[in-house]
């Protein structure tokens, strides 16, 4: 097998068929396979899957969970559940609420990396669907093909590149570092930061992927509504940070203890804690803000108990 596919699904419903479609109208001239895991949805997500399976028979292969698994051991899901059965030279990913656009994304980056042997992995460009109003952009702006900086994915995360975009080789999924451990509930900052500190890592400049921003069951919405869990989130980043420093050898110390500073940010505005962000070592960082920001932070501070009702009735 050439190409083992991943897709997660919980809930989407609304979304799959165009994710299921992009898999089936891959154009290739190899084999590949589609590992669907469903966590345990409670929509129709599990009667789409099946009427696919029926379908394509040899394409698809699922893994249909009783309980929801992610609530209980987070990223870890897809190294307990999917790699093992994965059997391709390749791995490529796409959870369900996106989709890819373009029937040559998969032959182009096994053509690629078949080629060129000393890279970890391919990604490409994205379109961005923002789900509340509508509007799809590219994400990003590059004027060519190009590598992927490790030290701008240090700085950046997985922004230098959309999940749905990546393609990396399977022995890398297999090894690991120990950094990989504090990231509880998310896995492509680590892996990002993996795969373009062990290797190279190419942006082919070609939106092939589209990534709805804001769906109900994201991760990203579920952390815009609950500033529990985007704290959470803040501080787990940081002790991974932490981790990823010591695993380079220090090397990248100040880089590090720089973004580290941006999410230690982060988490006090996610603790309402709006005082704090005007004192050392924050200062510089929010007086970089505009102004419109400053105010904001002003009025959230004076006003937090009607700034949570709104948040509740804007989120709701």
């Amino acid at each position: 097998m050439k190409v083992s596919i991943y897709c997660l699904v919980y809930n989407h419903e609304k979304y799959l068929r165009d994710c299921l479609e992009g898999f089936v109208s891959q154009k290739t001239d190899f084999e590949y396979e589609v590992w669907i895991h469903d966590d345990a949805s409670t929509d129709g997500s599990r009667e789409i899957i099946e009427e696919y399976v029926k379908r394509y028979p040899s394409l698809f292969k699922t893994i249909f969970q009783k309980d929801n698994q992610y609530s209980k051991v987070g990223a870890k899901i897809i190294d307990k559940y999917i790699y093992p059965k994965m059997s391709g030279e390749y791995f490529a990913v796409c959870e369900g609420d996106d989709y890819w656009i373009d029937e040559k994304k998969l032959q182009l980056q096994v053509d690629f990396l078949d080629t060129h042997k000393d890279y970890t992995a391919c990604v490409h460009n994205t379109k961005r669907k923002n789900m509340r109003t509508g509007v799809a952009e590219v994400m990003y702006s590059p004027k060519q093909d190009e590598d992927v900086s490790f030290t701008e994915t240090l700085k950046r995360g997985s922004a230098t590149y959309h999940t749905s975009s990546l393609m990396f080789r399977r022995e890398y999924a297999f090894q690991k570092p120990d950094f990989f451990e504090e990231a509880k509930g998310f896995g492509d900052y680590p892996m990002a930061i993996y795969l373009t500190g062990v290797g190279k890592v190419r942006f082919i400049n070609r939106v092939m992927s589209v990534y709805r921003w804001g769906t109900e069951s994201s991760w990203t919405h579920i952390n815009t509504v609950s500033p529990q869990n985007h704290v959470k989130s803040y501080e787990n980043v940081i002790r991974m940070l932490r981790r990823v420093d010591s695993y380079y050898d220090f090397k990248y110390t100040e880089q590090i203890s720089g973004i580290i500073l941006f999410h230690e940010y982060g988490a006090l505005e996610g603790r309402f804690k709006f005082a704090e962000l005007r004192k050392e070592p924050y200062r510089s960082i929010y007086f970089q803000k505009p102004l419109n920001y400053r105010i904001k932070t002003y009025i959230k501070e004076w006003l937090k108990s009607l700034y949570f009702i709104y948040r509740r009735l804007k989120y709701r």
